[in-house]
Parts: structure tokens; C-alpha cells; sequence
């Protein structure tokens, strides 16, 4: 055949042999098509093409629309664009709809490769730690006691003057509050050395709010309780090594100062009192002052050698950043 068929309903070009339009589906011969100049396409395997060849139109549309499914021929494969009643090509029945999927699909990113997390900068100490003697801070609490125990041993058994008396009392009681007093420097000394912009107080408040009376007996009890966690919380801030504090006996030294202090107070209100009570009352303070010096010991003991170890890893830390 010489050329194809024009469709008279939809103007679409068909094949010389088609009996339906392969566009609309109408008849070919109902609907009085003309045949074309153009020339039929040979078929790629000397049989049928795979598809009809049609002049452009802007008003003939050219792919199914979507949503509707084409029909495929199944003897000879070709797509029935819309479905007819017979293939244009071999003349056979419709054959098995042919399901196009035109819903839109998000096309996924690649995944990026992985890669490994740089690590986490580690955080300098503001400064390095000074060390601190355990013998100084133990020895200032024992040796103060010891001398003033001796010298009113003495003096008591000399059988001195009342005036004498009374002119050795005063430096005596500087004798007697020197351990207090440094203690005082003690405290300041141990939250001095984990000093940063997260500490829960300042070395200068550690030692001053001491000095206010009756608040000072609540500041006493928190700056030495405090302490334990604040230290921890420097060692994890930092990544550095030190050991654990008990925070039991940072409690307990408090408590028993400010006990053995109310039962001092009581001794002295009560030396009217029956003798009974009076033994009573002197046995708990001597109790509790003996416990007092113990927990004290303690605590000055495993603060200095927790400081001391704070210096040892702070100046690893520093030599390697060059903290001064």
C-alpha cells in the first residue's frame, strides 16, 4: 500500500491496513478517512512497525492520558493507543491492559557515605592547680591544740596571780582560735582549686559568708557538703582523674562541730545542775569533740590528696595545651 489512512474523526495517520483508528478507535470506514502522501514505515523486523506514524498535529494528543491504562495487542505486541476493539496492525481482539504507573515519584537523595565524627575538643582547665601540704593542714589544727592543752596545764599547776592570769588569757585565746582560723583558709583553699566559670561559689565567699553571724552556721554546713560534687562535676568537665570523695564525711564534720559546740554551750549553762547531769553532758561533749577530730583529720586528708591529684593532672593537661 502506498500510503496510510487519515482518520476523519481525529485527523490521526494509521497504517494502509488498519481497520480502527489507533487513536480514537472509531472505524476507519465509518468515518470516511483519506489516505495520506506519506509514505508507511517498514516494520523493524520486515513485519509490522511498533507504533503508527502520524504528522503532527497541536490538537491530536500523542501519549495516552494519565491514569487511563493502554492495551497492549498480544500477538504481535503493539500498544492499542486508546484500547480498540482490534489491533490496527494484525487485526486481532484487544489483548491485556497494559498498567502504566504515573503516579509522580520523589526521587531519593543519595545517601551520603559516612563518615566519622571528629572528635569532641576536649576542655582545658582555666589554670593549673597549685599542690597543697596534707602534713601543714593536719599539723595547724593538732599543733595550735596541743600548745594551748600545755600552757594551761602549766600555768594552772604555777598557781599564778589572777592578774598574771588575766594578762596570759588573751594570747592564750588567740591560741585557742588559731585552728579555726585556719581552718577558715582551708575551706577557701579547697573550692579555690576547682575554680572555673560552672563552680558553685567563689574561694572569696567560701571564706567570708563564714564571718555573718547565724547564717554563717548554714554556710558552714553547705560549703563543706558541696564540695564532694563540686569536685566530681570539675574531674568530668575536664576528663581528668582524681578519686571519690565521700560526701557522707564532708557532711558529718559540720554536724559534729556545730554539736560539739551546743553541748559545750550546755555544760557551761548547766554547772548548776545535778552532778549526774553534769557528767552526762561533759561525756557527750568529750565524745563528741574526739569525733569531731577525727572526722576532721579525715577530711583534710582526703581533700588535700584530692587537690594534690588535681595539680598532678591539671599540669599533664597543661604542659600538653600550655596552660599556665
Amino acid at each position: 500500500m502506498s500510503g496510510n489512512v487519515r482518520c476523519g474523526k481525529c485527523s490521526a495517520l494509521n497504517l494502509p491496513d488498519a481497520v480502527y483508528c489507533s487513536l480514537c478507535g472509531a472505524a476507519l470506514a465509518e468515518t470516511g478517512g483519506e489516505r495520506s502522501s506519506v509514505p508507511a514505515a517498514a516494520s523493524p523486523r520486515g513485519l509490522t512497525p511498533t507504533a503508527p506514524i502520524r504528522e503532527p498535529r497541536a490538537e491530536a494528543p500523542t501519549v495516552t492520558p494519565p491514569g487511563v491504562p493502554a492495551r497492549q495487542c498480544p500477538e504481535c505486541g503493539y500498544v492499542l493507543n486508546p484500547p480498540g476493539s482490534e489491533c490496527p496492525w494484525c487485526a486481532a481482539s484487544a489483548g491485556q491492559p497494559v498498567h502504566r504507573d504515573t503516579t509522580p515519584h520523589a526521587v531519593e537523595p543519595e545517601a551520603a557515605s559516612p563518615q566519622a565524627m571528629p572528635p569532641r575538643p576536649r576542655l582545658v582547665p582555666p589554670r593549673r592547680v597549685a599542690p597543697v601540704s596534707k602534713a601543714f593542714w593536719i599539723g595547724s589544727q593538732v599543733v595550735p591544740a596541743a600548745v594551748f592543752g600545755v600552757a594551761y596545764t602549766v600555768l594552772s599547776s604555777l598557781h599564778l596571780s589572777s592578774d598574771v592570769m588575766a594578762a596570759l588569757a588573751f594570747p592564750l585565746v588567740l591560741l585557742l582560735l588559731c585552728p579555726g582560723v585556719v581552718f577558715l583558709f582551708f575551706i577557701s583553699r579547697i573550692w579555690e582549686s576547682v575554680q572555673d566559670q560552672h563552680a558553685w561559689t567563689s574561694p572569696g565567699r567560701a571564706f567570708g559568708f563564714l564571718f555573718i553571724p547565724f547564717f554563717n552556721l548554714y554556710w558552714l554546713v553547705e560549703v563543706l557538703r558541696r564540695f564532694p560534687d563540686g569536685y566530681r562535676a570539675f574531674l568530668n568537665r575536664y576528663e581528668l582523674e582524681g578519686p571519690r570523695l565521700n560526701a557522707g564525711l564532708f557532711l558529718a564534720l559540720p554536724v559534729l562541730m556545730l554539736s560539739t559546740f551546743a553541748l559545750r554551750l550546755l555544760v557551761v549553762a548547766l554547772h548548776l545542775a545535778p552532778t549526774e547531769v553534769q557528767l552526762v553532758l561533759v561525756i557527750l561533749w568529750l565524745s563528741a569533740a574526739l569525733a569531731c577530730l577525727g572526722v576532721l583529720f579525715a577530711v583534710i586528708a582526703d581533700a588535700c590528696d584530692a587537690i594534690n591529684a588535681l595539680a598532678r593532672a591539671t599540669w599533664r593537661v597543661g604542659h600538653d595545651v600550655g596552660v599556665k
